[in-house]
This record gives structure tokens, C-alpha cells and sequence, in this order.
């Protein structure tokens, strides 16, 4: 029925394109003042956090607790966000904000090995999160002609796609200006697309 349709599995799902960062480093205007978590995880009591030229010292009692060396080379802004929705804080460096989104650098906090592990899945991508939905919204954009959003859920610790929404837009040989909406949902684990199509500009 939706033989117009092309809903391509590298857009439409939680691990899309990884964004090529080519800035030239800078002088990161992150304050070094450390940031202090108390009662972090049931391994922890307190934990300090203090970035310092593209490192970011943990230490825990006056002593260090992790070392963790940034794969990143610009620094725009260091935060402590969220992002598996277990409760405890991850280290967040922002690299880069655009019309697509945000792009970071994730190191999520495993409880089980007492250590911040770096996030493949969500790094180095435009992404944005839905704290009210449980939701990594990542969003992938090739100028005005294609918008692609993937709603994803962690389930079992991985990420899974929720929803995703696709919109093209073009303009055909006699000057009319189309956009088409495709849609894909997972409901009671299978997989529902739908799609339509409309002239908005003649």
C-alpha cells in the first residue's frame, strides 16, 4: 500500500548518524569550580566533580575516584544531566548547538562497576531528552528537504525505538512545493508506518 514509501533503518532508529565535529579546538570557557553530588549511588556518598583541560577529576572523600579523559576537542559547557533515567547524574560536555539539536559527549554513571562509562549511543549526535517521556530524542536534518526525529525508550539498559517521525520536503516540475509526513510506531511490539503526502504550495 505504501509503495511511495521509503523509511530509511538508518534514520529511523536509535543509533543514526554520527556527526563528524571538524572545529578547530578552543579555550574552553567551562568555570572550573567543582560541582558536588551528594549521596550518589549506594556505593558513593559524596561526589565531587572538577573539569580541568579536558579532564574531568571525581573525587570522592578527598580522594580520586575517577579520572575520565574527554575524547572530545571543544568545550562549550560542562553539565550533569540524566540521561538513562536511573536517577543518578552523568557527565554531560556540550560540544556543539545548531537548528539540529545538541551535541555531547555522555559518560553515564554504572552503578554495578562503580564507574562513569562512556556513551557511544548518544554521543557525538544531535540529541535532546524528554525527561517528562523517559525519552533520547535524536534528530538528524539535511537541510529543508528532509527532518528526521527518533524517539527512543532504554529498555534492558538499550536503547529502543519508540517513535519516529520522518518529513520530506520538495517541489515537483510544475512549480508545486509537496511535504510528506511518514510516521512509525511500535504497538504491542510490531511495527506500524503510516504516511501522507500533501501539496502545500501551488
Amino acid at each position: 500500500m505504501l509503495k511511495n514509501l521509503l523509511i530509511l533503518s538508518t534514520l529511523f532508529s536509535c543509533t543514526t548518524k554520527v556527526v563528524q565535529l571538524k572545529r578547530e579546538p578552543k579555550t574552553s570557557p567551562i568555570k572550573e569550580e567543582p560541582i558536588i553530588l551528594s549521596k550518589y549511588g549506594n556505593k558513593i556518598g559524596i561526589l565531587e566533580f572538577q573539569f580541568k583541560s579536558g579532564v574531568v577529576l571525581i573525587t570522592s572523600k578527598n580522594k580520586l575516584f575517577q579520572k575520565v579523559n574527554l575524547k572530545a576537542t571543544s568545550f562549550d559547557k560542562f553539565e550533569l544531566i540524566d540521561w538513562d533515567f536511573d536517577g543518578l547524574k552523568d557527565i554531560s560536555i556540550l560540544q556543539e548547538e545548531g537548528s539540529g539539536g545538541k551535541v555531547y559527549e555522555v559518560w553515564n554513571y554504572n552503578e554495578d562497576k562503580n564507574q562513569f562509562i562512556f556513551n557511544k549511543d548518544i554521543s557525538n549526535q544531535f540529541v535532546e531528552i524528554d525527561s517528562l517521556k523517559q525519552r533520547i530524542v535524536f534528530h538528524y536534518r539535511e537541510g529543508w528537504q528532509l527532518e528526521v526525529w527518533s524517539y527512543c525508550k532504554y529498555k534492558e539498559n538499550k536503547l529502543v525505538l519508540d517513535y519516529a517521525k520522518k518529513v520530506e520536503r520538495w517541489d515537483d516540475q510544475k512549480r508545486n512545493s509537496w511535504i510528506k509526513t511518514s510516521t512509525q510506531k511500535i504497538i504491542n511490539g510490531k511495527e506500524v508506518i503510516k504516511a501522507d503526502s500533501l501539496i502545500v504550495k501551488g
